[in-house]
Formats: C-alpha cells, structure tokens, sequence
C-alpha cells in the first residue's frame, strides 16, 4: 500500500468541509439513538428556545469517574500514549494525524474525520498495529473503547464499530476487529458482525434529521438536558 503525505491525507478526510453538528453523522449520538432517540430529535427540530442546560451532580459524578477509568487503563497499559486534547476543532484532528503518521503506539481520546463520508467522531484510545500496512506505513490503527461496565452493551459495539469506520477511511485499511476493556476483562469484537447495526442507527439517524421520523420520549414526558 502507498503511503501518503500528512498534507494529502488531511486534504482527502477533511474533503474541504467544516463538519455540520446538524448535518453530519456524529459518534456521540450513537447511545442517544438507542436510548433516547426523542432527544436526538429535540437536537434538530425542537424549538431553541425550549432548551433548558441542566447537569444533575450525578451526571457528572458518573461521567468523571467513566474518565478517570480510562486514563486509569491507559497510563498503566500505555503510559507513554499520545493525548489529544478533548475541545473540538480543526487543530485536534490534525494533532490526532500527526501522531498517526508518527506511528504513536498509542493514542487516547482520538479526533476522527471522514468528511467526505459526513461523519466525525471522538474515541476512547487507538493503538497501533503492525500486522497490515496502511496509508501511514508499515502499520495501521486499531480501536479500544474503554468501559466501567461488567457487561457488553450495544452502544459499545456499535460505537467502536464506528471508529473503527473511521479508521478505515482515514488509513486506507479498515481492522477486521476492535476491543472492548470492561471491568471485568478485554473482548474481540468483529467487525463484520456489527456493521449492520451501524448501518441501521445511521440509517435511524437521517430518518430523524430528516423529518421522516419522530420517536416517542424514553419516558412519559422526559428527556435528557437540555430537553427535559
């Protein structure tokens, strides 16, 4: 496989679009479509003036600690790993390239753009993998979500689905397979077997940005901040 140039590899993700919260295809979405979809439709349809920000001191509390687990595994597993800084934007992304062309043994909270496909994502940790070549090198990425969870959840699967997705475009090689770190232990997941759940949620998602589809709130009268 023929590598490419930083320059060009950026110029063919970024397809010279500025990414569109209301028009493309954003990971984070992906455990909102499966428990509150209701709320992804709030995102483009409900009035703006209905929004209420709220963040309940228990939502926060479980937030930072899912964070502080996953640089808990990744300082012990991978201490000398690249970080990339969380703010959205243009400058994380190509920091998120960089290290990639660098061939970083790792990398955590990774930015991945695939413009040109309409979709962007942010993940848990990627590590490098010298088992096929890839447009960076003799090497290629793979995605590792990272859960303070016992058991294997959908939105898990699909998620790393996704970035692995990603990954696919970006490099040129698309891994057969992603791990999942749970507490209780690591799991290979195929990519094969869950793409068609991607594909469905994807599917899901433009039905409601769209207008074609308007599901119900999760619970009588409830949905999440800032739509409650």
């Amino acid at each position: 496989m023929q590598k490419k140039t930083f320059e060009s590899l950026l110029k063919k993700t970024v397809a010279g679009k500025v990414p569109d919260r209301k028009k493309f295809f954003r990971t984070q979405l992906i455990f909102s479509l499966l428990r509150d979809p209701f709320w992804v439709w709030c995102e483009y349809h409900a009035p703006q003036k209905e929004a209420v920000p709220e963040e309940p001191k228990f939502d926060r509390f479980l937030k930072d600690w899912a964070q502080d687990h996953r640089k808990q595994y990744v300082r012990e597993k991978y201490p000398d790993a690249v970080w990339i800084p969380p703010a959205f934007g243009l400058a994380n992304y190509k920091a998120t390239l960089k290290a990639m062309f660098d061939g970083a043994l790792a990398i955590r909270s990774p930015h991945l753009w695939a413009l040109g496909k309409n979709m962007y994502g942010q993940g848990d940790l990627i590590i490098r993998d010298d088992s096929h070549p890839s447009f960076f090198g003799n090497y290629h990425y793979r995605s590792v979500e990272i859960k303070r969870a016992k058991w294997l959840k959908k939105n898990f699967k699909i998620h790393g689905a996704a970035m692995t997705r990603l990954l696919g475009e970006i490099q040129g090689y698309t891994p057969e397979q992603f791990k999942i770190v749970l507490l209780n232990g690591e799991t290979e997941v195929s990519m094969a077997a869950v793409q068609p759940d991607l594909d469905e949620v994807i599917k899901k998602w433009k039905a409601i940005r769209d207008g074609k589809l308007k599901p119900a709130p999760f619970l009588l009268d409830y949905t999440r901040s800032p739509w409650g």
